[in-house]
C-alpha cells in the first residue's frame, strides 16, 4: 500500500534514484518523466512548483509505489539500472557516480561521441553493455588510501606545490580565496599507475576543477597557464601569482 504521507523531498529523491540521477531540480526531473512516459505538465499555471510536485508524485505513485503486475510490467521499459550497474562494475566506480560522469567515461573509453541529453546517456549505457570484445582498463593493485598517505607521495606533492605559484593552473583560484588546492595526476592513476610518482604528470588544481576533471579528462593545464603568463609579460603586465 502506498504511503501518501511521504513528503515531497523523499518522493523526489526516490524518483531521482529511479532514473539514476544524483543531482537536478524539479524542472529537469519533470522533463525526464515526460520523456519516459509521454505525459505533459502545464508550465503556465500560477503555482508551478506545486504542479511539479504533483507531477513527480504521480510518477512515484504509478511506477514506483504500486505493486500491481500491470505496473511492474510497464516498469521495465523505463529504467536501465542493470546497464548502469554493469558499467559501474566494469570501471570499478562508486555506486554514487552520476550518469553524466559515467557516460563520459564510457564514451572516452569506447571512442564514441559524448551524449547531449538524458536519452543519449540511456542509449550509451544500453549500447555499452551490449558491445562485445571490451577489454577492461588496467587497475591499480594498491589502495588509493594507502598511496595518498605514503611518504613518497607527500614529498612529491610538496614539490608540485612549490612549482605551482600557489594557484590553480586551470582557473587561477587561490587557497586564501577559500579554494583549497589539490595535486592532480594529469594522466589518472587508474589508467597510468606507472606515472603515479612522476612529477611531470602532476598539476595543481583547486578542488572544484579537480573534481570536475575526475579521471575522464587528461588536459595539461600547466601549458595554458604558462602561455597566458608569457603573453602578459610581453604586454608589460606582471602576472599575479
Amino acid at each position: 500500500m502506498i504511503n501518501h504521507k511521504i513528503n515531497a523531498k523523499t518522493v523526489k529523491a526516490t524518483v531521482m534514484e529511479y532514473f539514476g540521477e544524483t543531482s537536478g531540480n524539479r524542472k529537469n526531473l519533470c522533463s525526464l518523466i515526460e520523456e519516459k512516459t509521454g505525459w505533459s505538465i502545464d508550465e503556465s499555471k500560477h503555482r508551478i512548483v506545486r504542479e511539479r510536485n504533483k507531477f513527480i508524485r504521480r510518477f512515484y505513485r504509478e511506477f514506483i509505489g504500486s505493486k500491481t503486475k500491470k505496473r511492474q510490467k510497464g516498469l521495465s521499459q523505463y529504467k536501465n539500472l542493470k546497464q548502469r550497474e554493469y558499467a559501474i562494475r566494469f570501471f570499478n566506480r562508486s555506486k554514487y557516480t552520476d550518469n553524466v560522469t559515467l557516460t563520459l567515461i564510457i564514451c572516452k573509453f569506447m571512442g564514441w561521441d559524448n551524449p547531449k541529453n538524458a536519452k543519449d546517456r540511456s542509449d550509451v549505457l544500453i549500447a555499452f553493455q551490449k558491445t562485445p570484445g571490451k577489454v577492461k582498463p588496467k587497475r591499480m593493485t594498491e589502495k588509493s588510501s594507502d598511496f595518498y598517505v605514503s611518504k613518497a607521495w607527500k614529498a612529491l606533492r610538496y614539490l608540485a606545490l612549490c612549482e605551482s605559484n600557489g594557484c590553480c593552473c586551470c582557473c587561477g583560484q587561490r587557497p586564501y580565496d577559500g579554494f583549497p588546492l589539490h595535486v592532480d595526476h594529469i594522466k589518472p592513476r587508474s589508467k597510468y599507475p606507472e606515472l603515479e610518482l612522476d612529477l611531470s604528470n602532476l598539476q595543481v588544481m583547486c578542488g572544484d576543477c579537480n573534481y570536475g576533471k575526475d579521471n575522464v579528462d587528461e588536459t595539461d593545464w600547466r601549458e595554458a597557464w604558462n602561455a597566458e603568463s608569457e603573453s602578459l609579460v610581453k604586454m608589460g603586465i606582471a602576472p599575479i601569482y
